[in-house]
């Protein structure tokens, strides 16, 4: 039942109204003013108002006008009853106002009738289209994407919140602009000849979508917008509108992409790796392998028709037995003929199917490495062996040398027999001695620690030559620059000469095998506190995802047969040992190795001084504290000649009460003791008394390299035993 608002003053023409509207079924509501009509629109659901134009206080076309601002009532049709002709320009501006018809006094039944009902069914239309368009807008706007509706103009109907909220902007702000100005705020249109626009196609009838590509403006980002275009009909079959969806699919692009990168570097890595891959089903068919995969096969495999029968000794049920061991069982190594071929199984599924993941790598190569350091290892448990017995040598050969050494300043005052027997004596001594120091250079412990302050420049241009000949017959320019004055590094300089050589052998094979670059240079710099050691080629350099590899026993970029992957791990091991560090900087244009080296000068020359009086070292008082008596006697006896007064101290306990109630001159300390060690007295000196710490000498039989290290470190002199007469005299004359 529709409900009809009737505004008028004069209340018989309320009362004929609301009696004939009851008779034909309407609801009616009366009121007599302006102010009480409009009051009554905003609460009441009304369908209709009839409205008088002429009232006291406020006319019609006053309370039309206030209907149509306020937006609750806005929607309601208003039929101007009037009790006068309206002339023209009274007519157009109540239908100017909002209002649809009007309806003069006195009115005809018939016509009244005719007007409402027309009214109510533009009401009730009108009431459609708006709860059709409110169904059509919460469609729209519960697409998550950006949707936009367009006219055949390409000027925008309709447009979704998810669009405006992206784009910050208002419906006012887009509606009527082109599609182009609004999405992606271009004058000219997104797509060119040669790129179809969807939009544009779905003005033909068919559906249509691209990828529009651009930079965000506000980013400067790339972005990949998915637009796709839908035609919508008349009932002529004509194009009246064209639904836009917009998807951004950049972050999608974005991992395609890198999807995409990540196989072809699988694909790369599959081709170019060494060991055979290979993937078969459940039945042996193989469905993929690289091409040392199938290199491999042919060697060893029994292949029919696509199907792995056979892998070596290796049934396909053996192989599936395999991939089902224990992870330390799910290898088997095979031999054929001279060669030895490593098997490793994996059972995946993919996609509802079973297979094989077989993994095979040659490595003979390997075992045969292995085989070289079993021997090495034991080569260097003798070596070993051979160190600590001549430890033990050291004491008493020190003695020996020592005493025939004393006894030859007497020689005047022997007879010429004993003075045969003594100079037999030193000679079989020194021989001995060589003896001992062979023994040591057989121990790998004392090739490391075979420490000195060297020059590395003169070092450096000793391994020149050894190389210059290759390269120049390669047609490769080898380059140095070595400084004529260096400081003294405390290293083994073998060992850095070994590092070196096998970095330019690197330089040399990557350049030779890559047939690329043609230059290598050595370099060496220095500051305040380094030494640095430059190795540059400009060969292929290294792949960014193998540079943290290179340093790992056994890794090697070069074909098998080629290296054994020690070179660069022996040349870490060698800068580990310096307390230094190895840098590499690679790129497609070089490699650049920079090795560096701590600079520590000595504090105390260590150089034998000859020609020099002993008047520095007489007449003084010493203490000796080691616990071997042979050296303690020695030692006492050297002094004792130069009229020194000596005390003579076996363990650290005693030297200490010593140290504390006497002032020495010379204080000689050993570094093993029965109850301690010779630094743990030094340290008692400098906490407790520094002045007595001035004028103490270190002797050790310990070549060890944190015993060296230490000894450096306190800046006093030492002896490494077995030493000569004439070490011994010049080290104390730096105390």
């Amino acid at each position: 039942m529709s409900k009809i608002l009737v505004v008028d003053d004069e209340k018989d023409n309320l009362t004929i109204l609301d009696f004939y509207l009851k008779q034909r079924g309407f609801e009616t509501i009366l009121t007599t003013n302006g102010n009480e009509a409009i009051s009554v629109a905003q609460k009441e659901s009304v369908d209709l108002i009839i409205l008088d134009i002429m009232m006291p206080e406020m006319d019609g076309f006053e309370v039309c006008k206030r209907l149509k601002e306020n937006p609750l009532t806005q929607d309601i049709p208003i039929i101007f009853l009037t009790a006068r002709y309206l002339d023209k320009k009274d007519l157009i501006y109540g239908l100017s106002l909002g209002a649809i018809d009007y309806i003069t006094k006195p009115f005809d039944e018939g016509e009244l009738f005719a007007r409402i009902n027309v009214a109510i069914k533009v009401r009730q239309i009108e009431k459609s289209l708006k709860n059709q368009r409110d169904y059509l807008n919460t469609i729209i706007n519960s697409v998550g994407n950006d949707l936009l509706i367009i006219n055949p103009d390409f000027t925008v109907d309709m447009v979704n919140n998810a669009f405006l909220k992206r784009r910050n902007l208002t419906l006012k702000e887009v509606s009527g602009k082109h599609c182009h100005e609004v999405s992606f705020f271009k004058k000219e249109r997104c797509f060119n000849a040669n790129t179809p626009c969807p939009t544009m196609l779905a003005l033909s009838g068919t559906s249509a979508k691209n990828i529009y590509e651009f930079k965000d403006q506000n980013t400067g980002k790339q972005r990949y917008i998915n637009i796709s275009a839908f035609p919508i009909f008349d009932e002529k079959n004509q194009v009246t509108k064209i639904i836009e969806i917009q998807e951004d699919i950049t972050e999608i692009v974005a991992r395609e992409r890198e999807i995409g990168k990540i196989n072809t570097l699988l694909e790369n890595i599959l081709l170019n790796m060494g060991d055979a891959l290979i993937y078969i089903d459940p039945e042996g068919k193989i469905i993929k392998q690289n091409p040392a995969g199938k290199e491999i096969l042919n060697k060893i495999g029994k292949i029919q028709e696509g199907f792995l029968l056979q892998l070596g000794s290796l049934s396909l049920d053996d192989l599936y037995l395999l991939s089902e061991s224990s992870e330390r069982e799910t290898s088997n190594i095979l031999q054929i003929e001279d060669r030895y071929f490593k098997i490793t199984s994996r059972k995946i599924n993919i996609e509802n199917s079973s297979g094989l993941i077989l993994t095979i790598s040659d490595i003979t190569k390997e075992l045969k490495t292995q085989e070289e350091l079993i021997q090495s290892a034991k080569l260097v448990s003798i070596g070993e062996l051979a160190a600590s017995i001549a430890h033990e040598v050291n004491n008493p050969i020190t003695g020996i040398i020592g005493y025939s050494e004393l006894l030859s300043l007497h020689k005047a005052m022997l007879p010429e027999k004993v003075n045969d027997i003594l100079d037999k004596i030193l000679k079989e001594s020194y021989r001995v001695k060589n003896i001992v120091e062979n023994l040591l250079k057989f121990s790998r412990r004392q090739q490391i620690t075979d420490m000195a302050y060297v020059d590395l420049g003169a070092s450096l241009r000793e391994i020149i030559p050894l190389m210059e000949a290759s390269f120049h017959e390669n047609n490769i320019n080898l380059t140095y620059q070595i400084p004529t004055e260096l400081p003294l590094v405390f290293c083994n300089s073998g060992l850095i000469q070994q590092a070196v050589l096998n970095l330019l052998q690197n330089a040399f094979d990557a350049i030779t095998s890559k047939n690329k670059g043609d230059h290598v240079e050595l370099k060496v710099q220095i500051d305040e506190k380094n030494l640095y050691l430059t190795v540059e080629d400009n060969g292929p350099g290294i792949p960014p995802e193998l540079t943290d590899k290179i340093f790992e026993p056994f890794f090697t970029t070069k074909s098998k047969g080629k290296g054994t992957g020690l070179g660069l791990s022996l040349i870490h091991r060698i800068v580990q040992i310096h307390k230094g560090e190895i840098k590499l900087e690679t790129s497609p244009e070089g490699t650049k190795f920079i090795i560096i080296l701590p600079i520590n000068e000595p504090k105390v020359s260590m150089n034998i001084i000859k020609d020099e009086t002993l008047e520095k070292i007489q007449n003084k008082r010493a203490i000796i504290i080691d616990d071997d008596p042979t050296i303690v006697d020695y030692l006492s006896d050297i002094l004792m000649t130069f009229k020194f007064i000596v005390d003579e101290v076996r363990d650290k306990s005693e030297s200490l009460q010593l140290l504390k109630s006497n002032n020495y001159d010379l204080t000689i300390i050993d570094i093993k003791l029965p109850d301690g060690d010779g630094f743990e007295i030094y340290k008692y000196l400098l906490d407790n008394y520094p002045e007595k710490a001035e004028n103490v000498v270190f002797i050790t039989a310990d070549v060890s390299l944190d015993t060296r290290e230490k000894l450096r470190k306190t800046g006093k002199p030492f002896l490494i035993k077995p030493f000569s007469f004439n070490e011994l005299i010049n080290t104390l004359r730096l105390a």
